[in-house]
């Protein structure tokens, strides 16, 4: 088979936000549905019986009583169905608890339905666009000059030693593939794809690569390495790893027009 990247198929996951009408009908969908196997099936083969047609979602895993969340937005492809037709098609089925429908409004659909979002770890989360970072470090930098670098920096460190310390006492690191599957989080929230280039725990030092830097992904070039918050986060990663305080250098940086950021740790 061939493989995404050899057939240029996207890989990207797209946030569950919001949907703008077309010519068809919009809704939204939550359901509280049973752990069972073929629960999905069942549903989603209603929604192709009715000609409603799925467009994105998501599936949750279930509870301590069973139940997961199961959220989409969809579209009618045939008709105008009202929120009560489409909710009555849904709690047909023995596997949906609960049903929470809504349609559109003025042509556009937001995912008012779930919240709050949280990591699968239970702890409460929020998005924002990279955009934001990027205005906010640039304001900081207008206020503080250079001192702008050590506060990033800084809060990296102090975001990042209690995540990693968390995270670790979970998940044991032995060797080079261990630290790189737990470190892959980054591409799991968006901040990047790490790659880690050399780890030797006994010796106390490390080489990572992030390519996509969400930190230095404006577009901007400088003469000076620019990756402050994620090098600090870094520091706390390898902090904790070690335990002891690490120095974490940025030897490359997409900002000055290198393939990916390079950090080096050394405890």
């Amino acid at each position: 088979m061939e493989s995404s990247e050899a057939s240029g198929m996207r890989k990207n996951k797209d946030v569950l936000v919001h949907q703008i009408e077309g010519d068809q009908k919009l809704f939204l969908v939550a359901l509280q549905l049973k752990h069972h196997v073929g629960a999905v099936a069942d549903v989603t083969k209603r929604l192709e019986v009715a000609k409603f047609n799925m467009l994105s979602g998501f599936i949750s895993a279930p509870d301590t009583d069973g139940i997961g969340r199961f959220s989409f937005f969809v579209e009618a492809t045939v008709g105008r169905p009202s929120v009560s037709d489409l909710k009555r098609l849904l709690t047909a089925s023995s596997f949906v608890q609960e049903a929470e429908v809504k349609e559109s409004h003025n042509g556009i659909i937001v995912d008012s339905l779930n919240f709050p979002l949280s990591w699968n770890s239970g702890d409460r989360a929020i998005m924002l666009r990279s955009h934001f970072f990027a205005v906010m470090e640039a304001d900081a930098r207008d206020m503080l000059q250079s001192g702008a670098d050590v506060l990033f920096y800084q809060m990296g460190i102090k975001h990042g030693r209690p995540t990693w310390d968390d995270l670790l006492s979970m998940n044991r690191v032995r060797d080079k593939a261990d630290l790189e599957e737990l470190i892959s989080i980054y591409a799991a929230i968006g901040w990047g794809s790490a790659e880690v280039a050399s780890f030797d725990l006994a010796s106390r030092n490390a080489v990572v690569r992030i390519r996509e830097n969400f930190e230095c992904g404006s577009g901007t070039k400088k003469s000076h390495p620019g990756s402050n918050f994620v090098r600090g986060h870094l520091a706390g990663l390898f902090s904790s790893l070690f335990g002891g305080e690490t120095t974490v250098k940025e030897t490359r940086c997409i900002s000055k027009g290198d393939e990916y950021c390079e950090f080096k740790a050394v405890g």
